[in-house]
């Protein structure tokens, strides 16, 4: 692997760029070796390469393989840097796996070389998890969607220390031949719903088990989606810490329509890309780009929408509104629709509000004009994004 840090796009120029790509791969292909080169330009990742994510990880589940790169603790010996907790670093690496990438972890070392106590310690909590669960992270692919669940993470790099810490209602989702596994970021309640999954069909071989422990009973409910009961489990039965691999096989599944925003093919429509018109301007809030300082009522947001296939397409945006509920607009497509912006618990606490539905007659770019609905009765709302997803 060759692997970029920095000035990559500065120092080497788009020709060499090109011309160092092309001799590395056909070197290792001549001498019948596996190669990458890892870098974090978006720019030359659009042609090649492994995109690289310092102290960050994606946000959704892309197609493309990326890879993080991180610490345990400080990058080498600082023995006042603080070290991360063993279940921050596992929720890390599942989070990564389901949305497609790599976990490359560094340990810093002591003076002599030696691995810190707190290091060591460590790895091997992280070994003992994957030597009860590792069949759902090694070798496997991601599912049709990551996870689901109330906590979003990620964004680009250096985003981990903005990171909200995640709770046992996230789940993330990896599959390997006809298995696939729900990994709870936590210890679950005595049941719950896989909501992001429909069962299209379930065998009679169908089951879910709790790796390290066991068959436990399911059922699928009017809804078409997997019920998983918990086994009650006393603390020290538990078959280890911190994230918990339910394996599910003989079921035929597919995307429930409740977590299509969630699939690599939603149309995702971010503040950065968006033309403000009148005071609107792009802050960053708890790590997050955001569109706030909405407090006129004449302001507008634009934004260019490629709409690959022609559809019917459900529309919802991310919101805050700290002060009291409000009303938007959307107009696209020569259709309008509202929507009420429900108050919100503080700017930094976005919630995601239902569009409604557009119909797009033809493949092509749209213009999409986001405003409020009644300017009489305007209330500031900060924008964290517009996603739209194809229903049919």
């Amino acid at each position: 692997m060759i692997w970029f840090d920095f000035e990559l796009s500065d120092v080497i120029t788009p020709e060499y760029q090109q011309r160092m790509f092309a001799d590395y791969y056909n070197w290792a292909a001549a001498q019948g070796k596996e190669s990458a080169v890892a870098h974090k330009f978006r720019e030359i990742h659009q042609h090649t390469g492994i995109l690289d994510f310092e102290r960050g990880r994606e946000d959704r589940l892309v197609p493309y393989p990326w890879l993080t790169d991180t610490a345990l603790g400080p990058w080498f010996n600082r023995k006042a840097d603080p070290y991360r907790s063993t279940e921050n670093l596992i929720h890390v690496l599942v989070d990564i796996v389901a949305k497609n990438g790599c976990l490359l972890l560094n340990v810093g070392p002591n003076a002599d070389g030696s691995i810190p106590e707190r290091a060591e310690k460590l790895l091997l909590e992280l070994g003992a998890w994957l030597k009860v669960n590792g069949e759902a992270i090694y070798g496997t692919r991601p599912w049709l969607v990551y996870g689901e669940g109330p906590t979003r993470s990620g964004g680009g790099g250096f985003s981990e220390g903005h990171d909200q810490a995640f709770s046992a209602r996230d789940i993330r989702f990896t599959t390997k031949g006809d298995a696939l596994y729900a990994i709870t970021l936590g210890w679950p309640e005595r049941q719950f719903t896989l909501q992001a999954v429909r069962a299209d069909a379930a065998g009679a071989d169908a089951r879910v088990e709790l790796l390290g422990h066991g068959v436990v009973s399911h059922r699928i409910n009017a809804r078409r989606q997997i019920v998983i009961d918990v086994p009650a489990l006393a603390p020290a039965q538990l078959p280890c810490q911190h994230a918990f691999a339910f394996k599910l096989t003989g079921f035929r599944t597919s995307v429930h329509p409740s977590a299509r925003f969630e699939q690599p093919d939603a149309i995702r429509l971010e503040p950065g890309k968006a033309t403000c018109e009148g005071s609107l301007r792009l802050q960053v809030n708890e790590g997050r780009p955001n569109i706030g300082y909405w407090d006129a009522p004449g302001d507008r947001l634009h934004w260019l929408v490629p709409v690959k296939a022609a559809g019917r397409y459900m529309l919802r945006g991310e919101f805050s509104s700290a002060y009291a509920s409000s009303e938007l607009k959307v107009n696209v497509a020569d259709q309008s629709r509202s929507a009420e912006v429900p108050k919100s618990d503080g700017w930094f606490r976005p919630l995601f509000v239902s569009l409604g539905e557009f119909q797009f007659s033809r493949a092509g770019v749209f213009h999409l004009v986001l405003e409020p609905a009644a300017p009489e009765h305007w209330r500031a709302v900060n924008v964290y994004q517009i996603q739209l997803a194809r229903i049919e």
